[in-house]
């Protein structure tokens, strides 16, 4: 969230392409035959222009003229569906987060993988590979990866703590601490704290969109917990990522929670003052926070399947180490190491972190966990209703969103 365009990314929009952003591309892949590939990268100009010199160096061996372009309009899905249906289309999607996934399968934008086509067998973890996949098939590889996890100030806090409760304690006794209070995405890891979660799944591993977690023992702790951070003036509720930001690399506040996205600033600001943990444990509960992976797809229309496929499995490695090195973001393969301490703890922390659901139901979840998570804390709703009418008007949009399949 470097700010998490992924993050919350989160939402469909994040995902998009303008039709402006293709302009003048049509001689790309006009001919079944041309030796070209066209690659979309929906993220920021530093990753463009790493995966360009990986890009230019794999078309010089292979003979191909490889155009890669940065999205500047990641802002509305109906222009993307009719590019990537088009003749015109790109061959390759980079840096799309996971969570979108099931909005691009279900309206036939990206081809099926297997392992044949490109490698992932140094993958670093299991649930990584869960993100590429809506109903057990593969639809794209892990890039990158990231979660949220807790920056403290050493010279304000001698060991870093395990409990919220004891953060909350020294937060009160002057150390200070802030966060985007009342952002879903900061707070998953409550909500998701030992057994919780957003949506269940079935027996067979898969999400089920009918079955919500926001009436849940450990959401609605999580909803205390908020609350009483408000309620005792510690963090203010109209409090965003940039202010708690601020507020950390001017020492105003010992704790902040975000994501690797802030390392660069916090590092500048503070240098080796900077310490960053998992998120500590609430209730006695292990804090879950979500999982985002950025992937890399093969465009279903392109007329190119064979030499788009090789390019990801010829370049798989060199695409990973750009999302680290030029991203920010965590390692997803053995081979490519985390970029200094600071993302070695987010790395770590990546082991208590659960995937954020892939399925298009998941845009249901941010506007009414939120909205009501605001209610509660001003004081316009009891708990029972914040978490009655989250999960009354979480329902009523996963069914929209499902009429719509």
């Amino acid at each position: 969230m470097g700010k998490r365009t992924k993050l919350l990314a989160t939402v469909v929009a994040g995902v998009l392409l303008s039709t402006l952003a293709f302009t003048g591309c049509n001689g790309n892949n006009s001919k079944k035959d041309s030796k070209s590939l066209l690659i979309y990268v929906n993220s920021n100009q530093d990753e463009t222009d790493a995966f360009k010199k990986i890009a230019d160096k794999w078309g010089k061996d292979n003979g191909y003229e490889v155009t890669v372009k940065l999205n500047d309009n990641k802002d509305d899905f109906s222009k993307l569906k009719p590019i990537l249906k088009s003749k015109n289309c790109p061959d390759i999607i980079l840096g799309i987060p996971h969570d979108n996934l099931g909005n691009y399968v279900q309206a036939g934008l990206v081809s099926e993988l297997s392992s044949s086509d490109v490698d992932t067998s140094d993958i670093r973890a299991d649930q990584l590979m869960d993100a590429v996949k809506i109903d057990g098939k593969q639809y794209a590889v892990p890039l990158g990866q990231e979660t949220v996890a807790l920056f403290y100030n050493k010279d304000k806090v001698k060991e870093a703590p395990t409990t919220m409760e004891d953060v909350v304690k020294l937060a009160k006794e002057g150390v200070g601490f802030n966060y985007n209070l009342t952002q879903v995405y900061a707070n998953a890891g409550f909500i998701q704290a030992g057994d919780g979660y957003f949506f269940d799944k079935d027996d067979n591993g898969n999400y089920d969109p009918t079955k919500l977690g926001f009436d849940t023992e450990a959401a609605k702790n999580a909803y205390k917990f908020i609350k009483q951070l408000s309620d005792d003036k510690v963090i203010n509720m109209e409090s965003t990522d940039d202010v708690a930001l601020s507020d950390f690399t001017s020492e105003k506040t010992g704790f902040f929670i975000s994501g690797p996205w802030n390392v660069g600033a916090v590092k500048e600001k503070l240098g080796d003052k900077v310490g960053v943990v998992a998120l500590p444990s609430l209730n006695g509960k292990t804090a879950h926070p979500f999982l985002g992976v950025q992937m890399g797809c093969v465009v279903k229309n392109s007329s190119k399947q064979d030499a788009a496929k090789k390019f990801l499995n010829d370049t798989y490695a060199d695409l990973c180490e750009a999302e680290v090195t030029a991203g920010n973001r965590l390692p997803v393969i053995n081979s490519v190491e985390a970029n200094g301490d600071l993302f070695n703890a987010f790395t770590e922390a990546t082991k208590d972190a659960v995937l954020t659901p892939n399925i298009p139901e998941v845009a249901a979840i941010w506007n009414s966990c939120g909205n009501n998570i605001k209610l509660y804390v001003k004081g316009d709703e009891s708990l029972d209703d914040c978490a009655k009418n989250t999960m009354s008007e979480t329902a009523t949009e996963v069914s929209q969103i499902q009429s719509k399949k």
